[in-house]
C-alpha cells in the first residue's frame, strides 16, 4: 500500500512541476514579452511609398506576424548615416503603428534623394526582413535660412548667396579674419557642409567677428506674432577648448520696432542669446525667443518687447576672453549648420 502511495504522489509531483514549468515558460518566454515563438513567420516587409516627399508626405510600413511579438524597425540613412528606430509589440505594422515623417534620432539628419534601408527584427527571431526607399524631399524643418551648402562666399563683397535664398555677409575686426567659407565635413549633421568661421583676437576687445543675414525687404515674414512657440534651432560645432577660455558665440536679433527701416543705434530693440563654445563637437541648439536677453546697449529702447514680426537682422557674433588666459594669436574656430525658425514650438530633427 505504502508502494502504491508512493508513485501516486511521485506521479502528482511531477504533474504539478510540469505545470508550473509550462507556466513559469509562458509568462517569460511567451506573448507577454513578446518573443517570437519557434515557428514565428513574417509576410514581406513593404513601404507604403518608395520615394516620399517628407515635406507633406509620410511613410508607413506593413508585414503582418502569426503570433504577437515585440518588433524593431530601424531605418539608416546610406548617405547621411542618420538612423530613426519605430518598435512596438503587435502582430503585424501597419499605417495604425509605424507610420515614419523623415524625422532622425541622431544628430544626422536624412538627405534628400537618399537610400535608406529599412530593417524589421523581432525579439527572440534569427532572421529579418528589410526594404528601401528613396527620400524625394526632406521633412520641412520651419523656415530655413542657412543650409551652407553649395555657396560661393565673395571675399571682396564679403557675403554669399545661401541655398535658401538668403544673402549672408560677415565682418571682421582689422586684423582678426582668418576664414569664413563652408567647408566640406563628414560630421556635419545636414548635408556635405558646414560654415566655418575662424578669427583671433589681435586687438583683446574680445568682439573678433560676426556673420548674418538681414530681410530682403524690412522685416522677415515668419507668418506670426506669437512669442511662445517661437524657436531660433541650429547646430554648433565647439571648439573644444579649455573652460576658461571663454570662448562665445552670441546670437543677436535686431528688430524694427517703429517700421521706419532698421537701427543700430540702440533706440530700438536688440536681444541676444550666448552659446558657449568649450564642448567638443557638434551640437544642436533651439532657444526659445522669450529666453533671449535685452542687450545692453538697448538699454535705452522704449520699446523693450520680444516681436517675432519685427525681426529685421539675425547676426551670429564670436569672441574670446583674453583675460582669461587666451593669447591675441590663438585662433577661435567655431562651424554651424543647418539654421533655421520654427514658429510651432523647438524644431524636431
Amino acid at each position: 500500500m505504502k508502494t502504491i502511495f508512493k508513485k501516486i504522489l511521485l506521479l502528482l509531483t511531477l504533474g504539478i512541476l510540469f505545470i508550473s514549468c509550462k507556466k513559469y515558460k509562458d509568462e517569460f518566454y511567451g506573448p507577454g514579452l513578446g518573443v517570437a515563438p519557434d515557428d514565428f513567420t513574417a509576410s514581406a516587409l513593404v513601404a507604403s511609398n518608395s520615394n516620399p516627399n517628407f515635406a507633406t508626405q509620410t511613410v508607413n510600413f506593413q508585414s503582418t506576424f502569426n503570433a504577437t511579438v515585440r518588433w524593431k524597425l530601424t531605418l539608416v540613412g546610406q548617405t547621411s548615416g542618420a538612423i530613426k528606430i519605430i518598435s512596438g509589440l503587435s502582430n503585424s505594422l501597419s499605417a495604425a503603428n509605424c507610420v515614419w515623417d523623415g524625422s532622425t534620432d541622431t544628430l544626422k539628419l536624412f538627405r534628400k534623394n537618399e537610400t535608406v534601408v529599412a530593417t524589421l527584427t523581432a525579439l527572440g527571431w534569427k532572421n529579418n526582413l528589410s526594404t528601401s526607399i528613396t527620400i524625394g524631399a526632406e521633412k520641412k524643418r520651419g523656415y530655413v535660412l542657412g543650409t551652407f551648402e553649395g555657396i560661393t562666399v565673395d571675399h571682396t563683397a564679403k557675403n554669399w548667396l545661401d541655398a535658401s535664398g538668403y544673402y549672408w555677409f560677415y565682418s571682421f575686426e582689422t586684423g582678426e579674419y582668418d576664414l569664413v567659407d563652408k567647408i566640406a565635413d563628414p560630421t556635419t549633421p545636414q548635408g556635405s557642409n558646414a560654415l566655418k568661421i575662424v578669427g583671433h583676437d589681435a586687438n583683446t576687445s574680445y568682439y573678433i567677428g560676426q556673420v548674418g543675414l538681414s530681410a530682403p525687404a524690412g522685416v522677415f515674414n515668419f507668418g506670426t506674432t506669437v512669442l511662445n512657440d517661437f524657436y531660433f534651432n541650429l547646430y554648433v560645432k565647439g571648439s573644444g577648448k579649455a573652460a576658461n577660455k571663454d570662448y562665445k558665440y552670441v546670437i543677436q536679433v535686431f528688430e524694427d520696432d517703429n517700421g521706419g527701416g532698421i537701427l543700430y543705434d540702440g533706440s530700438e530693440d536688440k536681444f541676444t542669446y550666448t552659446i558657449p563654445l568649450q564642448y567638443d563637437g557638434w551640437k544642436l541648439f533651439r532657444v526659445k525667443y522669450s529666453d533671449f536677453a535685452l542687450d545692453a546697449a538697448a538699454a535705452a529702447s522704449p520699446y523693450k518687447d520680444h516681436n517675432p514680426d519685427k525681426i529685421a537682422n539675425i547676426g551670429f557674433f564670436f569672441g574670446a576672453n583674453t583675460a582669461a588666459g587666451l593669447s591675441s594669436t590663438d585662433q577661435i574656430i567655431v562651424e554651424m549648420d543647418h539654421f533655421s525658425i520654427t514658429t510651432d514650438g523647438p524644431m524636431i530633427p
